[in-house]
């Protein structure tokens, strides 16, 4: 049975959640709270699979209550947060976030909210073999933040992403996309697919590199399957390493 709670102040908002959650998916323990003081008596009392959390809440913000969380050093579950301010975006990647839900609420979009929740729960589950980690499937569709909508683009259709100031730059074989976000945010949320830092202004898609070789001055380049080189820096070739061994086994070892 997969346990989920449900943080919201308006009671309308926590019934009809609940009723599109029982129309999604079978076998569901719901919890509903009006703040965040009634979820932290919840979450002592019983394990919950992840929190559907609002933001702008009455005593204590659903940001502040995860600071609080993390300050006593609280497992926090996968958070969903639900809420009708896209301004808040940003800062919720700071977070254990699973999505990020605009109210109203889209049926398509919780479905998709849901499955992340699905996959997740199956990975967990799957065994490991040394220390490699199960990674989501390329063949997954990101969601990413743009402006006032939503950029959705498979996974192995990403090349690299880059910083630019308080903008980044997304780059794909036939175009790229720029979105107001930072690199912390994206390496948070791109965590669970097969990306890795390589500098400190860039991340790249491990399923796209074909190659890696040193350079003159001690840093390294990696070759993209477009035939594109970015600069590695020292400081990240060990990350880049580590990722190599568990996810490059089919590719030109590094």
């Amino acid at each position: 049975m997969t346990s989920l709670l449900i943080v919201d102040d308006e009671a309308l908002a926590r019934q009809g959640l609940e009723i599109h959650l029982s129309q999604l998916a079978t076998d569901l323990n719901i919890v509903s709270c009006g703040d965040c003081y009634a979820a932290q008596d919840a979450l002592a009392q019983q394990h919950f699979d992840a929190m559907f959390l609002d933001i702008d809440l009455p005593g204590i913000s659903g940001f502040a209550f995860l600071d609080e969380m993390q300050r006593n050093q609280q497992k926090i579950p996968p958070v969903i947060f639900t809420t009708g301010h896209i301004d808040f975006a940003l800062k919720a990647f700071d977070y254990p976030v699973l999505d990020y839900l605009l109210k109203p609420i889209d049926t398509a979009h919780l479905k998709r909210a849901i499955a992340k929740l699905n996959q997740q729960q199956h990975l967990a589950t799957q065994p490991q073999q040394g220390k490699s980690q199960p990674q989501q499937s390329v063949n997954s569709t990101l969601s990413l933040k743009n402006g006032a909508a939503w950029l959705q683009l498979p996974v192995n259709d990403v090349l690299w992403i880059e910083a630019a100031g308080d903008y980044m730059c997304v780059h794909t074989p036939t175009e790229n996309h720029i979105l107001r976000t930072t690199l912390r945010a994206l390496e948070l949320q791109l965590k669970p697919y097969r990306f890795v830092r390589i500098n400190r202004s860039s991340l790249v898609n491990l399923e796209n590199v074909t190659l890696c070789k040193p350079a003159k001055n001690g840093s390294y380049h990696v070759q993209l399957n477009n035939q594109q080189e970015l600069r590695v820096s020292r400081k990240y070739k060990m990350l880049l390493d580590e990722a190599s061994e568990r996810y490059l086994s089919s590719k030109t070892k590094i």
